[in-house]
């Protein structure tokens, strides 16, 4: 199983209401290819397991494998 972690450098505030303070948002992803033979259980295993990759890699980070 190939991967390619890709790191998000810095934060990104986000306001979710202009009257109030921003705070940070922080987001791992973990995504996979697929072809026509894929049983939709695989692909949700392998996506699974590159978002439990990407959340063991630290925070604000992305795992696709194929």
């Amino acid at each position: 199983m190939a991967s390619w972690p890709r790191s998000r450098d810095g934060l990104h505030p986000w306001t979710p209401c202009p009257t109030r303070r921003a705070f940070p948002v922080q987001i791992s992803i973990g995504g996979t290819s697929a072809t026509p033979t894929d049983m939709p259980a695989d692909l949700l295993a392998r996506a699974d397991a590159a978002l439990y990759e990407a959340k063991g890699d630290g925070r604000n980070r992305t795992v696709i494998v194929d």
